[in-house]
Order: structure tokens, then C-alpha cells, then sequence
């Protein structure tokens, strides 16, 4: 399963990699959990309400979350960073 990256995303990624490697780390193992199973697993996944309809999110850190959605048989990251 391929992921593609908003611009958002790629911005907030980028953050995580030079600024907390452990966060950045977690990311990719919480990318790896949705590959196995899109809506269970790590990081308590929820699905979103109202303008984020069909977009799942993740928890990344207690205030930071991973908002996805699965589409053509791939992950499309929204953001990473942040709380929706």
C-alpha cells in the first residue's frame, strides 16, 4: 500500500524528522499498523466527523495527531501534527 503525503503533511513530517526522531520513528510505525489494518490497531483510531468525514485519525502524541483516509488501495496522510 503506497502512502501519499499532503503538502501539510510533508511540511509536518519533515518537522518531526529534525526536530523529535522518536515521534518521526512512531509515525512510521503507527503508517506500518494501517497498512496491517486501516481502522484498528495502534494509536487509537477514530473515525472523523463533519468536515473530515471519511478521514481516520491516530494518536501520535497526546496533543499530536495522524489524520488519514484509505483510497484506492493506498494511505493519503492529511496532517501529522496537531489536533485535527
Amino acid at each position: 500500500m503506497e502512502v501519499h503525503w499532503s503538502k501539510r503533511a510533508v511540511i509536518e513530517r519533515d518537522y518531526w524528522k529534525s526536530h523529535d526522531p522518536k515521534i518521526y520513528d512512531k509515525l512510521y510505525k503507527l503508517l506500518r499498523a494501517i497498512k496491517e489494518n486501516p481502522y484498528q490497531g495502534l494509536g487509537k483510531p477514530e473515525p472523523l466527523k463533519y468536515d473530515l468525514s471519511g478521514y481516520w485519525s491516530r494518536r501520535l502524541t497526546q496533543q499530536d495527531r495522524l489524520v488519514y483516509r484509505i483510497k484506492s488501495s493506498a494511505i493519503e496522510v492529511l496532517s501529522c501534527k496537531y489536533h485535527y
